[in-house]
Order: C-alpha cells, then structure tokens, then sequence
C-alpha cells in the first residue's frame, strides 16, 4: 500500500514541476513589445503626445489632429497572436484595428463609450457587418486578444470573442488607431504587449 501511495505522490511531483517547467518556459519564449519600441509605431509623432513608462505606452492626439495611429512597422506572416491590454483616458473613442492585406483593407471598429459599443467590420471601406459587442468602458485596462489561424481571424475582449472573420493568408500590415472627439482627444495607455507565432 505503502508502495502505490509513494508512487501516487512521485506522479502528482512530476505533474506538477512539469506544468510549472512548460509555464516558465512559455513565458519566457513570449515576445514583449517595450514601450520604447510602441514608440516608434506612432505614425506622424509630430501630431502625437507621447510618454514612454515602464510598464506602459502612453499616447495622446496632439491638439488639431485627427487620430492617433500605432502601426507595426514589420509585416506579419504565418499563424500568430497579438495581445496586449489597452485602455482609453478618453470617455468616447473610437477604436480601430485594421489588417491590410495587399490591395485589401480590413478595418474592425470598436466604440469605447460608458453606455454602448457596437462593433463594425468594413473591407476596402465598405461596411460588411455590424453587431452589438462587449462594452468598453473608458478608465479601465481591457485585455485584447488578435489571433490568426487556418480558421481566419479571430478578435477576443477580455477573454469573451467578439469577432471572426476569414482573410486569405498573411502576410498583413497591423495597426491600431483611436479617433477622439474635437474637444475630447484621443489619449490611451498600451501595456503588455506581445506578438508571437501560433503553433
């Protein structure tokens, strides 16, 4: 008896460093995006507020413009995940994330608002669908999750899919952008960052 009790406890050690071992090692084969680095995916900075943390990205409409735009300066290939956690310093924001593709541009757009977010979905402009979605509060980090696969693109909030779509291949373009109001800029902080090739 005493045999198969010790056998038990040596299985449930083993288990357990191993799934500790392959966490560890997960995390540390994970891709993190600096600050330092988010920096240099804002597009015109001479039309942006930034602020480099430690632990954050901080950007901000400079007064006059248009939108804040981050675009990953490397083209994307393959099967990945991006993931980061975002949150938005302005009450009512809109929140695009767009994929181009050669000649094709996928834009998804997201509303960050205390009262509703729909989410839209255009290809090269033209809006293709339209549903109600997971509600964005402003002042608050939300965790977002891009992930491509054979099965297409799929958007995750705070663990909940909001949406899939089907795109031919990669290669794409990635880039994310937060239009503010007139009077109400578009100012946001970015952290944990990482994009990584899905397996």
């Amino acid at each position: 008896m005493k045999k198969y009790l010790f056998l038990g406890f040596f299985i449930l050690v083993t288990v357990v460093l191993g799934a500790r071992i392959l966490q560890t090692t997960a995390s540390q084969n994970k891709k993190y995006i600096s600050p330092e680095q988010l920096s240099l995916w804002v597009k015109n900075p001479d039309n942006a507020v930034i602020e480099i943390n430690e632990d954050y990205f901080y950007v901000q409409e400079a007064i006059g413009s248009t939108a804040v735009t981050l675009e990953k300066p490397e083209i994307l290939k393959g099967n990945f995940e991006i993931n980061f956690q975002l949150m938005s310093l302005t009450q009512a924001t809109e929140l695009h994330f767009a994929m181009e593709k050669e000649k094709d541009l996928y834009d998804v757009e997201m509303t960050i608002s205390a009262n509703t977010n729909k989410i839209k979905l255009y290809k090269n402009k033209l809006l293709v669908l339209e549903k109600d979605a997971i509600l964005i509060k402003p002042n608050a980090y939300y965790s977002f999750a891009i992930r491509h696969s054979e099965e297409g693109f799929i958007f995750v909030v705070n663990e909940e899919k909001v949406l899939a779509m089907h795109i031919a291949q990669t290669p794409v373009k990635f880039a994310i952008t937060l239009i503010g109001k007139p009077n109400q800029p578009a100012a946001f902080e970015i952290r944990d960052m990482a994009i990584n090739p899905l397996r």
